[in-house]
């Protein structure tokens, strides 16, 4: 299924996909009294799984959130040399520790919006199975580091919706009123009059805005109901 994307100039697809739980990925270490304890390493794993698979990925979306580093890993099917598709899938790294924050220690970029294109990776993420993400925050500053509103990019632009102009309706009201008057058939003169006083109207508020414009531009200079002459002779 293919979504219209909110954001961006450019139109572009954004693929359907669910997003699981981010894991923490814990390292063990040998304490004095040999008893082991595991610690935070500072880095999260996160999957993410598109609808309609194997799909093709023009870049990915996503608001940080107080991650230093991110890392993409796309499951891909193998293809052999003629180019068709075998049963197993491998594992590829198509971004490698792209840096979000300039500063881990600071909270540059910490809450921004980044959109990773094709263009930017390793190679074009093709027939896709499925997307991980791996979150690296170095620093001890934050507890708390992730990535949110998490989008897939299709690799195809945004297909643009045929809707008349309005120039276009203006061409057929016009070319409309042309045929009723070669059929000889008459306007109701109403409706004449209606157009006429609706435009009378509108050029009636038009001066009135001119006008409000006028004046308060010079009321400025009233003081206690008159002018100040010093003040009009400076200007």
């Amino acid at each position: 299924m293919l979504l219209t994307s909110r954001a961006g100039k450019e139109p572009e697809q954004l693929l359907e996909c669910s997003v699981g739980q981010p894991s923490e990925i814990k390292v063990t270490v040998s304490g004095d009294d040999q008893h082991d304890s595991k610690r935070s390493s500072g880095v999260l794993s996160l999957d993410i799984h598109p609808s309609q698979i194997p799909c093709n990925l023009g870049g990915i979306r996503f608001k940080n959130y107080y991650t230093g580093f991110v890392t993409m890993k796309v499951k891909v099917k193998t293809e052999d040399d003629t180019g068709n598709h075998k049963d197993g899938c491998s594992w590829k790294t198509c971004l490698h520790q792209y840096q979000l924050m300039p500063n881990s220690h600071c909270e540059t970029a910490s809450q921004d919006y980044f959109t990773i294109r094709q263009n930017e990776m390793l190679f074009p993420p093709m027939n896709v199975m499925m997307v991980k993400l791996i979150l690296q925050q170095p620093s001890p500053v934050w507890i708390t580091f992730k990535v949110e509103e998490i989008a897939l990019l299709s690799d195809r632009p945004q297909e643009k919706e045929s809707n008349p102009s309005v120039l276009d309706w203006l061409h057929e009201q016009g070319d409309y009123v042309a045929e009723e008057e070669s059929s000889g058939i008459q306007r109701d003169s109403s409706s004449r009059q209606i157009s006429e006083h609706m435009h009378k109207l509108w050029a009636l508020t038009e001066t009135i805005q001119i006008n409000q414009q006028t004046q308060s531009s010079l009321g400025r200079f009233d003081v206690d109901g008159s002018y100040e002459i010093n003040l009009l002779s400076y200007t």
